[in-house]
């Protein structure tokens, strides 16, 4: 019994090396129902849709795409300027939802909002929606590129990114001002531009009635140009414009134009020359009452130009003083003249050699020898001024010329010239200049009964 069971069990053995096995002969399949799995994502909450807004300059769409694969390409936006309805966010889900704007790398951009919040989150009830504004800077130009994510609030990782780039020019610069020079030359200067990010210089581009032709050949850093590449009396419309650094490079706007004719002819001469507030004989002179400020009067020729300018040279001899008025102005006003002293002072001392008792100013003397200033102006017993002899202003170089001599001071007699006055006063002589006496009449005048032998005048030189 036990060699039949072993020979079985061996044929058995022998027959399974042959036997090609199966996984359907040890196993059996069960049925169990399906379960559906669902990605959670921005699309749930959100759908985006381009908006009206289109690059500066042409018909296409700023935004393109939807909330999976939106872009922005403001293309060359030439100033600053608020782009409204880029592109519009809608609340799809079935409860409120809070969106958010971020704008990274872009300085371009001054701001990215929402149109209902006016910031970066919109809470937007079931299917409410709002469109989204982008301003771009006033200050920073150059070309811009980053990203903006537009996210679900309050979940970190439910957004999206969306790509973003803008070429800003700079800001035009200011009017520009033209100034007419000698020699045909033009000074041109403006304000500054109010970008100060990325910004190069400026082009300076003038036109004598075609097309406007730019002059410098880099930009230049600074607010002014002078043109002397003129032909006299052309006139000349300039403009400037602003540069970016970087590549690309970026013009501004043109700013306003400003015209101006260059002026290369040398002008005519003055056909006066007067002092309007002289002084003297003819009020022609210069004296005390007016020394300290001359009012010079120059008539222009009639073809004369607003940059024609006046240079006008005031001298005693020694030391002069020199002003410049533009031409269009009627009077040189200098202020000041040369004293005795040597300052300098712009002025011109008469040479007042007076005959007779008026003089610009006057000195009395009392019987004790005390000396009195009398008021500029004024001769004896408050008389008008007298007659003068004067030298002309006006030397052979058309300038004003003096003699150089110093007037003379008035000085206190010594005590023994006081002594030989009074004596000459009891004799009834008076002496009027040194080495000169003459008889004193004697005046019935009250104050002089007082001192019955008081003198009239000892005169200095004018003051």
């Amino acid at each position: 019994m036990r060699r039949i069971v072993a020979v079985a069990c061996l044929s058995l053995a022998v027959a399974g090396l042959f036997a090609q096995l199966s996984a359907a002969a040890f196993t059996g399949s069960t049925a169990i129902p399906s379960n559906a799995v669902t990605v959670d994502e921005l699309a749930n909450y959100f759908s985006v849709v381009p908006g009206s807004a289109v690059q500066p300059g042409t018909s296409t769409s700023v935004a393109s795409g939807g909330v999976d694969n939106l872009a922005l390409d403001f293309g060359t936006v030439p100033s600053a300027r608020t782009f409204t309805s880029v592109f519009r966010v809608t609340n799809v889900s079935g409860a409120t939802r809070t969106a958010t704007l971020t704008l990274s790398n872009v300085a371009q951009v001054s701001s990215v909002v929402f149109a209902s919040s006016g910031g970066g989150s919109a809470t937007l009830a079931s299917g409410a929606s709002t469109a989204v504004t982008v301003t771009t800077s006033s200050t920073v130009a150059g070309r811009g590129s980053g990203t903006l994510r537009l996210a679900l609030s309050g979940i970190s990782w439910l957004y999206r990114d969306y790509s973003f780039g803008i070429d800003e020019a700079p800001e035009a610069p200011g009017a520009p001002s033209a100034v007419q020079k000698p020699a045909g030359r033009l000074d041109l200067s403006w304000t500054a531009s109010s970008t100060v990010t990325n910004l190069a210089g400026y082009d300076v581009y003038r036109s004598s009635g075609g097309a406007y032709a730019k002059l410098n050949a880099v930009p230049l850093t600074g607010l002014s140009y002078s043109d002397t590449a003129t032909t006299d009396g052309t006139a000349y419309t300039y403009k400037v414009r602003a540069v970016s650094s970087g590549t690309p490079v970026l013009d501004s706007l043109d700013s306003t134009t400003v015209t101006a004719t260059a002026d290369a002819s040398a002008p005519g001469t003055p056909s006066s020359f007067a002092l309007a507030n002289g002084g003297g004989n003819g009020t022609a002179y210069v004296n005390a009452g007016n020394a300290g400020s001359l009012s010079v009067s120059i008539t222009l020729p009639a073809d004369s130009l607003a940059s024609d300018v006046v240079q006008l040279t005031i001298s005693n001899g020694g030391s002069s003083v020199v002003t410049t008025r533009a031409g269009r102005r009627r009077h040189a006003h200098p202020e000041r003249q040369l004293d005795r002293s040597g300052r300098q002072r712009l002025g011109h001392r008469d040479r007042d050699l007076y005959e007779g008792h008026g003089c610009s100013g006057s000195a009395d003397r009392d019987l004790h020898g005390q000396q009195q200033r009398g008021r500029p102006g004024r001769g004896l017993g408050g008389g008008e001024r007298g007659d003068h002899r004067h030298e002309d202003l006006a030397g052979a170089d058309g300038h004003v010329h003096d003699d150089g001599q110093r007037e003379r001071r008035v000085q206190r007699p010594r005590r023994g010239r006081q002594r030989q006055e009074q004596r000459a006063r009891r004799r009834g002589l008076h002496r009027h200049r040194p080495g000169r006496r003459r008889q004193h009449e004697r005046s019935h005048d009250p104050d002089l009964q007082r001192h019955p032998l008081r003198t009239n005048t000892i005169h200095p030189r004018c003051r």
